[in-house]
């Protein structure tokens, strides 16, 4: 991914068709019909376990299934991979263009000659994603990818494969104006210059005089005098 963009993952703004699904008849934990009418494999080849059979459902209109308009008058497309990128209502709070959980679908009420609608898609076993609704005002709970296994007047029987898919979508990075630090260049303390300590000058010290001793003069022993008889 280039420097200019992040890639990250969004609802799909493109491969939505306008055909919404009833969540009474799917069990949304395991993506797969409650208590479906068959098992369905693309191609024989490719089963190697029963999990690789997904479930079907025969699915009746304005019951199971309704149809959808996106623009609010035209029922939306199915050809290539339809045009949900058409769908804006006001006051959406998600990605516009996306139909993702929460929403609040609207049916589309004219005719529909569905083998038309829908035969190019059974013939390709195109992987599509649609709506799963939880109330009558076709708010979306879910979404799921189905196929088309059969399809005739009023009806259609889809194969479900599993959850919806995410698409990834480039979001430009913010323009930012780089802020350039200034590099830091390390200062060198200079190492402290040592102070030469004085030798000691040998003072030559002149010792203290030894007092001379003073004499004490000879203490005379007085002369005693002969007494005359």
């Amino acid at each position: 991914m280039g420097a200019d963009g992040l890639a990250i993952t969004v609802p799909c703004t493109d491969g939505v068709y306008p055909l919404a699904i009833n969540s009474d008849l799917v069990d949304i934990d395991n993506y797969e019909f409650d208590n479906p009418d068959g098992l369905f494999a693309p191609s024989r080849a490719d089963v190697r376990s029963e999990k690789d059979l997904y479930t079907t459902k025969v699915l009746s209109e304005g019951i199971d299934f309704k149809l959808l308009t996106w623009t609010g008058d035209e029922l939306g497309s199915f050809e290539g991979v339809g045009n949900s990128h058409l769908y804006d209502p006001l006051g959406k709070e998600g990605l516009a263009g996306a139909v993702e959980r929460g929403d609040q679908l609207n049916e589309y009420r004219g005719e529909v000659d569905l083998p038309t609608e829908l035969g190019t898609h059974q013939r390709n076993r195109t992987y599509m994603m649609l709506p799963i609704y939880g109330d009558n005002d076709l708010t979306v709970v879910a979404m799921g990818t189905f196929m088309v296994v059969d399809v005739g007047e009023g009806y259609v029987e889809l194969a479900m494969v599993g959850p919806g898919r995410e698409c990834v979508q480039v979001a430009s990075r913010p323009n930012l104006t780089p802020v350039v630090l200034p590099s830091e260049t390390p200062t060198i303390e200079p190492s402290p210059t040592p102070t030469d300590t004085p030798t000691p000058t040998d003072t030559p010290t002149t010792p203290p005089e030894t007092p001379t001793p003073t004499e004490t003069p000879p203490t005379e022993t007085p002369t005693e005098t002969p007494e005359t008889p």
